[in-house]
């Protein structure tokens, strides 16, 4: 056949504006099951392929709003890409010692149609600007040292 799955990656996501006050349970929900629930069913099923010979490297996508405040009511995207960043770096922890990476790619606003949708009656910077190349990032490379509690 083809061979074992040495990739995994991770690319879902779904914002909704509004304010707590203006958003539904089920848009609460939502946001969590593509952001959150996707990447732990595809890791869930996925990681037995890698375990077995001793090697893999997942790839989540994030956003920065996972990590910070980025100046509009995303309170249900905000949290689940904050989810995902801490199922990465469970799943990191656990799964190192089976040969396995795990890490999260965390984006700012990226020029795309339906960034340009949500945020057309936005003051601040242009979308095209904001991700205009890569700058500013502190990027640990130690092994998960810094993840780790011991």
């Amino acid at each position: 056949m083809f061979g074992g799955i040495d990739v995994l990656h991770n690319n879902v996501g779904v914002t909704v504006l509004g304010t707590p006050a203006d958003l539904s349970y089920e848009q609460w929900q939502r946001a969590f099951r593509l952001n959150v629930d996707g990447v732990f069913l595809a890791c869930k099923h996925v990681l037995p392929a890698m375990v077995e010979p001793g090697r893999g490297a997942i790839v989540n996508v994030s956003s920065i709003a996972g990590m910070r405040h980025v100046g509009y009511p995303y309170p249900a995207y905000m949290p689940a890409k904050a989810a995902v960043n801490q199922l990465t770096v469970s799943l990191a922890l656990t799964y190192a010692a089976h040969g396995i990476r795990v890490n999260a790619v965390a984006p700012g606003f990226i020029d795309t149609p339906l960034v340009r949708r949500q945020l057309s009656n936005s003051s601040t910077e242009s979308a095209c600007e904001a991700a205009a190349y890569v700058n500013g990032v502190c990027l640990p490379v130690d092994g998960g040292l810094s993840m780790s509690c011991g």
